[in-house]
């Protein structure tokens, strides 16, 4: 299944880098795909939805929040059923001066250091082994300030288009950094 979204995905990539389409566009075209993915993730009623256990869920949000201010400004996050959003602004690592420091953590090894580390755990009180999350996942830059607000809001509203509860604030597996 990875292998035939990652074929996918470089099939877009391509279909979009021969359009003559600006950076904002090809942005906006991207974001559309990942939503259209989440709708299918909404919209499974069978296979692992580990999430969806509170503990399991308490578990994840512990270890995202874990990082926030350390390698991240945590903005957003959801905890589905089977598969969670999250928002973060890795630009707290940075220099006073804007650059780049020695030590500067890369968005995929904070990735896997999020799910490397709920993953075992996850699995130790789900009395399983193996695999607990999709190798890959899917990310977007937020260009500016329009984009992080719509992105917050679908995010927050997840839920609500799961059919999980009708207000995004009663969903208890999710947050937002003042921003709703």
């Amino acid at each position: 299944m990875a292998t035939l979204r990652n074929q996918k995905r470089s099939q877009e990539e391509e279909m979009i880098a021969k359009r003559d389409l600006s950076q904002e566009e090809r942005d906006e075209y991207h974001l559309q795909h990942v939503f259209a993915n989440d709708e299918l993730l909404d919209k499974i009623k069978s296979g692992p939805f580990f999430l969806q256990e509170k503990a399991i869920a308490q578990l994840v949000i512990e270890r995202i929040e874990e990082y926030d201010t350390q390698l991240y400004d945590l903005l957003s996050y959801c905890i589905m059923p089977n598969h969670v959003h999250l928002l973060i602004d890795t630009q707290i690592q940075l220099a006073d001066d804007g650059s780049i420091p020695g030590d500067y953590v890369q968005l995929q090894d904070i990735m896997r250091l999020i799910k490397g580390g709920t993953a075992t755990a996850a699995n130790r009180l789900l009395n399983r082994s193996g695999p607990f999350w999709e190798s890959e996942s899917y990310d977007h830059w937020v260009r500016n300030e329009d984009s992080l607000f719509r992105i917050i809001a679908y995010i927050m509203e997840n839920p609500c288009k799961a059919n999980f509860v009708k207000r995004w604030q009663d969903w208890p597996y999710s947050y937002a950094k003042g921003y709703m």
